[in-house]
């Protein structure tokens, strides 16, 4: 039996692959104003920097601390750097073959775009090491090992200042410190010991790696690019087709050009006008030569070991039907510091706006493993990272031609592959580390409608009855185009229907509200104030009502559970309980008596164990209490009832 207890603890979890969640409400507080700044000479959302009165520096200073304040100071003094001594991960890089680059220093500047430091390339300070204890100096170069760069924004002059702030604003992640980290950075080796020794033979097909961009970040773009060159063995990557999704940034243009050039497998194919990522993988696909895809982001970073285990997977299951994933480890936006992801984390939905979310796998499915090292079914995928054979991919209708830009396509194909025969899985022996940002720096014609005209397209052709669970949260009538090519497709396949991978996937990951009630709000009688779970640590508030669902969105169910799609500590599903006097949230438990409500014909909110209602608190209108039921406007709510 495999214990995650202690994993848990101390590894983070993975978060959104596509960067962020158009409908999420709790959007990290300081990209919510940095996003109200102006970008360069340009306004943002229709703002400018006097109306905002915002500095950048204080948003950063104000979401974390310094975590090394008193370290020593090595190039920059706007940088404070850990120092690290030579350790079992260094010596796990040399013994498997991947040693610290040291890249001459002639020909960087050749080929470095104007702007862009000296740090992308070797340091330019000689005495300080790419990993620290393989030189005599004690320092470490930036951000090597995964180690932070954090970056006091009060010590940069008004100049750097500045630059700081609009390279934040183009990325919505810290490209000032990205600049700072070599295009060849190491990172360590977090694979399990049970991975460590697999064996996976000299037969595994190759594959064409398909990294599709709009206006990155030179830094990471490259970094992505060179960590699949560096990390991955030479004859299993066939090629690197880069995609260039109508980039206007001058960097992108002419010098990266000329730097593709000097670089052995790389293709580099522009697009004539903005396609959107779906599109753009579309000519990846038709372009590629080998028998494997693997589609990356371009601002991720691949761990050593990380390609044989995907391409293995593939090739032992029967005909290839097996899609994969890896375990995406976390790049923090801020300091670039490298994460480590717990493993026992796979993919689902959320019903209320049919957008990717990750959750904890079941106890009695983990229990059954032998080792860690065996892939986990997963019933959704995250989207942005995967391998899958070409020839599958062709005969599940790639992706929707219907679906543009962003958003939906991950799940498409997540119910393709398991309605259609096919499995899907995440490999933990595998792992490529990821920015994940808390917002998207792009825009795109018709915003949001977009990706909800895609997930309404995805759930009209896969859906079935289901499609009614997210019907229930999204009313409007968009058009979503003829759909009749899609289910021509799902027919000719004789794929099993939505209630098959209901029953026999999804149900053990994720709650399915076929009991439920009522769905949405819970709204107080008399106040424009809703119930609201607040964040992820069991609290319990009310405030305004503002009807995007999310941590108001609520399914009373026939077993008398109250409960919320937020993920408590972003494990499980949280349903209403109660502490002393007050209700709270905790991990769904239809045993557990202080979990059940009844709903009674005066409009209260009963609590069988306690005999006491949900009462709104006259001191401060945001507290909820557990009193006595005395039938008041204070303990009355409106639940809205399900349409069957």
């Amino acid at each position: 039996m495999i214990d995650t207890e202690e994993l848990q603890r101390k590894k983070k979890l993975p978060g959104d692959l596509h960067g962020y969640n158009p409908n999420e409400n709790n959007i990290k507080a300081v990209l919510q104003e940095v996003n109200e700044l102006p970008q360069s000479s340009q306004q943002i959302n229709g703002r400018n920097e006097a109306e905002t009165g915002i500095s950048i520096n204080n948003l950063v200073s104000n979401k974390f601390q310094l975590r090394n304040s008193n370290k020593d100071l090595i190039h920059d003094e706007s940088v404070e750097i850990n120092d690290s001594p030579a350790n079992n991960q260094t010596l796990k890089y040399i013994q498997g073959g991947i040693t610290p680059k040291a890249t001459e220093q002639n020909g960087w500047r050749n080929v470095l775009p104007e702007g862009i430091g000296m740090e992308n390339g070797p340091s330019q300070d000689t005495g300080t090491n790419m990993v620290a204890g393989l030189a005599s100096d004690k320092k470490q170069a930036f951000g090597e090992m995964g180690q932070p760069v954090n970056i006091n924004v009060d010590k940069l002059n008004q100049t750097e200042r500045e630059r700081y702030q609009a390279l934040f604003k183009r990325n919505y992640f810290n490209e000032y410190a990205s600049e700072k980290i070599s295009l060849h950075r190491t990172l360590p080796d977090k694979r399990d010991e049970s991975c460590l020794t697999k064996v996976y033979g000299r037969n595994l097909p190759d594959t064409a790696i398909i990294i599709c961009f709009h206006n990155e970040a030179w830094s990471t773009l490259l970094r992505t690019v060179h960590s699949v060159l560096d990390r991955s063995p030479p004859h299993l990557v066939r090629e690197i087709i880069l995609i260039d999704d109508f980039s206007n940034l001058d960097h992108l243009k002419a010098p990266l050009d000329n730097y593709v050039s000097t670089l052995p497998k790389v293709r580099l194919i522009r697009l004539p006008q903005r396609e959107g990522l779906i599109r753009a993988r579309l000519v990846g696909y038709r372009n590629a030569t080998a028998p494997v895809l693997t589609f990356l982001d371009s601002h991720v970073e691949c761990l050593i070991g990380w390609l044989e285990p995907l391409l293995f997977r593939i090739s032992e299951t029967k005909s290839r039907l097996s899609v994969v994933f890896p375990t995406l480890d976390n790049i923090d936006d801020i300091t670039l510091e490298y994460g480590e992801a717990v493993i026992d984390m796979v993919g689902a939905f959320h019903w209320k706006d049919m957008t990717f979310t990750w959750v904890k796998v079941p106890r009695d499915i983990w229990d059954i493993r032998k080792e860690m090292a065996e892939p986990l079914r997963s019933p959704t995928m995250p989207g942005g990272i995967f391998s899958i054979d070409k020839e599958y991919f062709t005969t599940l209708g790639t992706y929707d031609p219907g679906l543009e830009t962003w958003g939906g396509e991950n799940l498409e194909l997540s119910f393709k592959i398991w309605m259609c025969g096919g499995t899907l899985e995440m490999i933990p022996c595998s792992r490529v580390a990821h920015i994940f940002r808390t917002a998207s720096p792009y825009s795109w014609p018709n915003g949001s409608v977009t990706s909800w005209r895609n997930v309404v397209r995805v759930a009209k052709v896969w859906m079935d009855e289901y499609q009614n669970f997210f019907f229930d949260f999204y009313k409007v009538k968009l058009n979503t185009g003829d759909l009749s090519s899609r289910q021509k497709l799902r027919n000719n396949l004789n794929c099993k229907n939505f209630s098959w991978y209901a029953e026999t996937i999804l149900k053990h990951y994720m709650y399915i509200p076929t009991d439920a009630l009522t769905v949405g709000e819970i709204r107080a009688y008399n106040l424009d104030g809703c119930l609201d779970s607040c964040d992820r640590h069991g609290i319990l508030k009310l405030y305004q009502c503002h009807g995007n669902g999310g941590n108001q969105n609520w399914y009373y169910t026939e077993s008398g559970l109250v409960r919320t799609e937020v993920r408590l500590r972003k494990e499980s599903e949280g349903c209403l309980s109660f502490n002393l006097n007050q209700p709270t949230i905790d991990i769904c438990n239809r045993t557990d008596p202080k979990q059940i409500y009844k709903y009674t014909q005066d409009m209260m909110l009963l609590n069988v164990f306690s005999k006491t209602c949900i009462t709104i608190g006259t001191d401060v209108n945001t507290t909820l209490y557990l009193t006595p039921c005395q039938n008041t406007h204070l303990q009355k709510w409106l639940l809205k009832p399900r349409a069957k």
